[in-house]
């Protein structure tokens, strides 16, 4: 990682240390002469802040910002426990029925110390059948539906409160390897199991499933607005947890069919460098120079591309939430981008479609007057962040197989 600056290496070394268990030692030196103000900052935006204090608390009393620093993870430690509780409460809501808790609490259950993992909304997975039934459910208890139309599922709100109601998990590719992954999630629901981490009990996908659902939902992020440690943590968590555990042939082998094994072996390769993990043997050959191109990328954009809005917003011009790997190029996709805001601004053109010829024009000088006041659009600096990203992301050959073709 001889590419990133201190600060950077020293963030990955104290997050290494909390996922291994492994304390680390920071001389004298390092704790005088690290600017801790901008590593912190930096740990924000990778969403990765419990982990970097916890890390450092030994040296609490050299460090003189920490009391600012600790006031922050407080605040993050207060709305994991809030969470905790508003997923309890949907628990008892649900009853028996069918349902896993994704991302989030599941991920942090592969952590040394899960409640390091810094959580945002409550992910669920639900059968697409009892879509209806659970919908009448969460309203009936007071939740909201929000209005804005997402394609894998609904969000609910209540007080802080706020739910992602999945009928399909994030991710799925076009085409016949789209067709692939939802014939094997027909299952999932079928092998849920229940944890208790740190006094809290939930129910959530089984180790392979999960793994499914995580890396998919990395992919999806990383080639829309991008991912930070905290995508990587918890991929590396899991493979660390259950690397000895029989499911991976079966689980590789999946990866293999939908054109995701070249990119589970970068995150794990990439995962096992930056935190000085064993790497697993069918991950070890991969490429070294391409995982150091990956932790730059996530250190360039930060966790869901905080740190370069434009970076962020190039994601459109990469690929459509990941669905289709990297195989449109940046106008192809840009041209996708213009129809899908024209779409979702304008929504009477999905009923009406006639009305295209008054609302693409009005949707075009919509974004013309938004680029121009920098607001929003495209510009000359989207379009070069989004080229920079995808010589980067071709690479990692999202969603090819053996037969290229066979999900165009």
């Amino acid at each position: 990682m001889s590419r990133l600056n201190d600060g950077q290496k020293l963030l990955l070394k104290l997050v290494s240390s909390e996922i291994t268990g492994n304390k680390i030692d920071i001389s004298d030196k390092n704790v005088n002469d690290t600017d801790w103000k901008a590593l912190f900052k930096e740990a924000v935006y990778q969403s990765v802040p419990i982990m970097a204090a916890e890390a450092v608390s030994p040296y609490k009393d050299k460090i003189s910002v920490y009391p600012e620093i600790e006031k922050y993870v407080m605040r993050c430690v207060y709305s994991n426990v809030r969470n905790l509780g508003y997923e309890e409460e949907l628990g008892v809501l649900l009853g028996n029925k069918k349902y896993a808790i994704i991302k989030g609490t599941s991920s942090a259950s592969y952590y040394c110390k899960p409640f390091e993992r810094a959580l945002g909304d409550i992910d669920f997975l639900i059968d697409p059948s009892d879509r209806k039934e659970i919908t009448d459910i969460l309203l009936k208890n007071g939740f909201e539906k929000n209005g804005e139309y997402h394609i894998c599922h609904d969000v609910f709100t209540c007080g802080g409160a706020h739910l992602e109601m999945h009928f399909e998990i994030a991710g799925i590719p076009y085409g016949e390897c789209g067709d692939v992954v939802r014939q094997e999630m027909k299952r999932a629901l079928d092998f849920v199991v229940t944890k208790s981490s740190e006094g809290h009990t939930f129910k959530c996908l089984d180790d392979y499933y999960h793994g499914i659902v995580i890396l998919l939902h990395m992919q999806h992020h990383m080639l829309g607005e991008g991912i930070g440690l905290r995508h990587l943590c918890d991929w590396a968590c899991y493979v660390e947890k259950t690397r000895n555990e029989p499911f991976w042939e079966r689980l590789l082998a999946f990866f293999k069919k939908i054109g995701l094994l070249t990119y589970a072996k970068a995150m794990t390769k990439t995962g096992a460098l930056c935190f000085s993990l064993e790497c697993p043997e069918w991950a070890a050959d991969f490429e070294e120079d391409l995982c150091y191109d990956i932790a730059m990328d996530i250190f360039t954009g930060g966790n869901f591309g905080q740190k370069d809005k434009t970076r962020a917003n190039s994601g459109a011009l990469i690929s459509d939430h990941g669905k289709n790997g990297t195989r449109d190029g940046v106008f192809s996709n840009s041209k996708r981008a213009f129809l899908n805001s024209v779409r979702n601004n304008y929504p009477i053109v999905k009923k009406v479609p006639v009305l295209w010829a008054i609302f693409a024009p009005v949707g075009a000088l919509r974004l013309l007057l938004l680029s121009a006041t920098g607001k929003k659009g495209l510009n000359k600096d989207i379009f070069k962040k989004a080229e920079e990203r995808l010589s980067l992301y071709e690479r990692l050959r999202v969603f090819e197989t053996e037969d290229k073709d066979n999900n165009k």
